[in-house]
């Protein structure tokens, strides 16, 4: 089953992405960026500090840093 999208947005090329929010089978949650060619890990989550709501709104701010350009995320991972 395809994980419903959180927020998505347009890069600067006018590519889309889609941000999802999976959880793994050992607990964890991941907030990935789907552009149609892979997905890239945003942020990862441990079980025992924070839960799909922390991820979901990890998906939402990332949209909105990268509406206004931003990089996004409260990690650096590019």
């Amino acid at each position: 089953m395809k994980d419903p999208a959180i927020a998505s947005y347009h890069d600067a090329v006018g590519d889309r992405h889609e941000l999802v929010v999976r959880e793994t089978a050992d607990g964890r949650w991941l907030v990935l960026d789907l552009n149609g060619e892979g997905a890239h890990v945003i942020d990862e989550l441990a079980r025992d500090e924070d839960g799909r709501p922390q991820a979901e709104a990890i998906a939402r701010h990332r949209r909105r840093s990268r509406a206004r350009g931003g990089t996004g995320g409260r990690r650096a991972h590019t």
